[in-house]
């Protein structure tokens, strides 16, 4: 096993954990009764896609490297393939033709609202503009910070948000809604800033830091009311997210799990866009299957777990079965020749 693999476990239990949050979130909106009002369903949506951002970002440092136009051709390949096409194929073909009474005949004007319009695969769409903005960091950051002073970088970072405030500003045309961007656009950037500086990475593992960060979250993910649109509720959630990433960061680092559990974390992890990306269609099976009271919290924990891991199992049973038609995993995972890591 390489150098980078053992040290990046950590990050595939860590996804695993972030999956596996969104499928339960989801297998409670689709089953229970106001799930709007749920403090289990409140609690995971303070965060989890937040998350996602933030691993992402911190896997953009450790793996992305565009140091020439070359360089750049194949990050556009790569990503096109790996995120866009999956984002496309789904709507388009998927849940168009075979999970639908409400077949849409033209695919042109699917494929159009796709760009401006809202759809359950965002979190693919807006991952890849978020990783044309690390480029812009990458390549000034070289320029101008070959010292690697975090000063300096949080100045560019800034000059970027602050191009992304003028188009919020004057309204300027934008391929995502520009204010959840700016939003996951900090969450994917402290990825960044944690992955390149190890002293701000031993800061989130001190066991001080840890256990204050913990003590926040409990106070605030309590006051977090995921249908209010306040401005404070925004900054509650900020709080709530932050804090959410900095323990479950700390905890995928140091906690011991039984190896079978870790194992199946793991795994999950390695194919998280493959779950992301087919637990839509698996949820819908499941959907109404078990009406839960938001009364019973317990229980709903307990039905929504094994709900959920029976879903991303099928996820994966799927994917068995579309690795065996390379044509098929580029078009619906964006895999090409290499199969999804199994563990």
């Amino acid at each position: 096993m390489s150098n980078l693999k053992s040290r990046l476990l950590y990050v595939d239990l860590l996804r695993g954990m972030a999956i596996l949050l969104v499928v339960v979130g989801h297998f409670i909106q689709e089953n229970s009764v106001q799930s709007a009002s749920s403090p289990l369903f409140g609690w995971i949506y303070g965060f989890h896609m937040p998350l996602f951002m933030f691993i992402s970002g911190y896997m953009a440092f450790k793996t992305t490297r565009v140091d020439n136009f070359t360089d750049f051709l194949s990050f556009l390949k790569n990503r096109s393939l790996g995120l866009l096409v999956p984002y496309f194929a789904w709507p388009l073909i998927v849940d168009n033709f075979f999970f639908t009474s409400h077949r849409k005949s033209d695919l042109l004007e699917v494929a159009v609202d796709l760009t401006h319009k809202w759809n359950h695969l965002w979190f693919l769409w807006y991952l890849f503009f978020l990783l044309l903005a690390y480029v812009a960091f990458y390549a000034i950051s070289n320029l101008i910070n070959k010292k690697r002073l975090l000063l300096m970088d949080i100045i560019v970072t800034s000059f970027i948000m602050a191009i992304l405030a003028v188009i919020k500003f004057f309204r300027l045309p934008f391929p995502a809604d520009i204010d959840s961007f700016l939003l996951y656009f900090i969450f994917f950037f402290t990825g960044i800033f944690i992955s390149k500086y190890p002293l701000l990475s031993g800061l989130i593992l001190n066991k001080f830091t840890f256990s204050l960060v913990l003590l926040i979250f409990f106070v605030f993910s309590g006051r977090y009311n995921y249908v209010d649109t306040s401005s404070m509720n925004k900054v509650i959630k900020m709080v709530v997210s932050m804090t959410a990433i900095a323990s479950l960061y700390y905890l995928a680092n140091t906690i011991v799990l039984h190896p079978y559990v870790e194992k199946y974390l793991r795994l999950w992890g390695r194919n998280s866009i493959v779950i992301y990306t087919t637990h839509f269609t698996m949820i819908k099976f499941l959907a109404g299957f078990t009406i839960m009271s938001n009364l019973f919290l317990l229980p709903m924990v307990l039905i929504s777990l094994i709900g959920s891991i029976i879903i991303i199992t099928a996820c994966m049973a799927v994917l068995s079965l579309v690795e065996l038609n390379p044509l098929l995993n580029l078009i619906l995972y964006g895999h090409r020749d290499k199969k999804a890591k199994k563990a």
